[in-house]
């Protein structure tokens, strides 16, 4: 018989969670207590199902981080270990919310407002720039001029 605390894959997940656990939207999640990864993407188990959380109503669930048993829990075709590696969310698709999903998003942390903000800032920098090359210019084609 299996205690509560009983690690047989050894991923630090009790394997009575592994056999099934609620997660923060209430979904219940189950991985293989035999393997310490059940979907081979490079993330243990105990890492994805995330932290035991009590919310304010008393219930305790798992704040999941991703799914146990994909390798690309929300389907964007990036993976959950690249997700984690580049700081996306594996349970959105589109984590910026821009409308353009994570794997075909060249800027996938940032909304596209950010993006523009960005842009203004860097064409006022090359405007500047520019503008105190053209002032240089000048001075030196007055002091040329001038002689």
């Amino acid at each position: 018989m299996l205690r509560w605390r009983q690690l047989i894959d050894g991923d630090d997940l009790p394997d009575i969670e592994e056999q099934g656990y609620r997660d923060q939207h209430g979904n219940l999640c189950s991985s293989d207590p035999n393997n310490a990864d059940t979907d081979g993407d490079g993330l243990t188990d105990d890492y994805k199902a995330g932290e035991l959380i009590t919310d304010t109503n008393g219930h305790t669930y798992q704040k999941a981080r991703s799914n146990p048993l994909k390798a690309d829990s929300d389907d964007d075709e990036l993976g959950d270990y690249i997700e984690d590696k580049i700081g996306t969310d594996p349970l959105n698709p589109d984590t910026d919310n821009d409308g353009i999903i994570d794997s075909k998003d060249t800027e996938p942390l940032l909304t596209e407002t950010q993006l523009n903000d960005i842009k203004i800032r860097e064409a006022i920098r090359h405007s500047w720039r520019d503008f105190r090359r053209v002032r240089h210019q000048r001075r030196i084609h007055e002091l040329v001029c001038r002689r």
